[in-house]
């Protein structure tokens, strides 16, 4: 769970993360103040409702309120752990590790379904250009897919035709086959993590 490492190798701000997206994660004034409370307790993870009052000024029924709101909508769970031979209740805050990730992943998606129309208007006027014809509609159908399963980067694409066009074979099969070269010949790189990376850090700043 890449953001529970960060958080646990002090790499991630989650007050500031928090505060910046309590709204999206649909959290009640008091419901997140009771989960940067327990952030707060992370590491003992004993849950107990007097320890979490004595750091916030909410009642024992406000605290015991949100931490059921924050259970039913997964942010923590509470369970059972065997402490020294005895039954001890503690929380996991997993949950809202996993909700963040997924916020953030749905950015990523829309932000890259967004660029990825542009990219492919530009990349199919590029191609109408360099072959001097309007592209029949299986064609547009392979250019899409190339996008849609983000087979090549858009870079890639723009690079090659402008390398090729004037080449005199130039055609989307020909354009297909050199982009599977250049694909092959560069290293494979973790695109989602280094952009969810690059989301999260940028909105915490």
């Amino acid at each position: 769970m890449l953001l529970k490492k960060l958080y646990e190798n002090h790499f991630l701000e989650i007050d500031a993360l928090l505060t910046k997206e309590g709204k999206r994660l649909k959290l009640s004034p008091n419901d997140l103040f009771v989960l940067k409370t327990l952030f707060t307790m992370y590491k003992r993870r004993t849950f107990s409702i007097t320890s979490i009052a004595r750091k916030i000024e909410l009642s024992s029924g406000e605290i015991a309120k949100s931490v059921d709101n924050l259970a039913k909508s997964g942010f923590v769970s509470l369970e059972l752990e065997t402490r020294k031979d005895k039954q001890v209740e503690v929380f996991n805050l997993d949950g809202t590790f996993n909700i963040i990730t997924d916020l953030y992943l749905n950015d990523i998606r829309e932000e890259n379904i967004s660029k990825n129309e542009s990219n492919l208007s530009e990349t199919i006027k590029s191609l109408e250009n360099a072959l001097n014809k309007t592209l029949s509609a299986n064609e547009l159908q392979l250019i899409q897919s190339w996008y849609e399963e983000d087979l090549y980067s858009h870079e890639m694409i723009i690079s090659e035709i402008k390398k090729h066009e004037l080449s005199g074979r130039f055609s989307i099969r020909y354009l297909e086959r050199l982009l599977n070269q250049t694909k092959l010949n560069k290293k494979p790189i973790d695109k989602k993590t280094a952009e969810m990376l690059d989301s999260i850090f940028k909105d915490i700043k």
